[in-house]
């Protein structure tokens, strides 16, 4: 089956968000399935911030694209 997950966090992001997506992709990908996962450029992770790209990870294709801001933040 071919599956795309659609997230806002995913790894490297440290965000138990990401976790969770990653954990249960490697749960669909040991199964057969075929998966890719369109995702945030990381923003809450250590790691150096890449431009947006598509790249395969544990036979997961990841697209990461830009997410613009909107507004001023906060509640209101």
């Amino acid at each position: 089956m071919r599956i795309l997950v659609i997230s806002q966090f995913f790894p490297p992001d440290i965000t138990a968000a990401a976790f969770r997506v990653a954990d249960t992709l490697d749960y669909l990908v040991a199964r057969g399935n075929e998966v890719c996962v369109l995702t945030a450029v990381p923003h809450k992770a250590l790691a150096e911030k890449p431009d947006a790209a598509a790249e395969i990870i544990d036979k997961i294709r990841i697209c990461r694209c830009r997410v613009a801001a909107v507004g001023k933040g906060g509640f209101r």
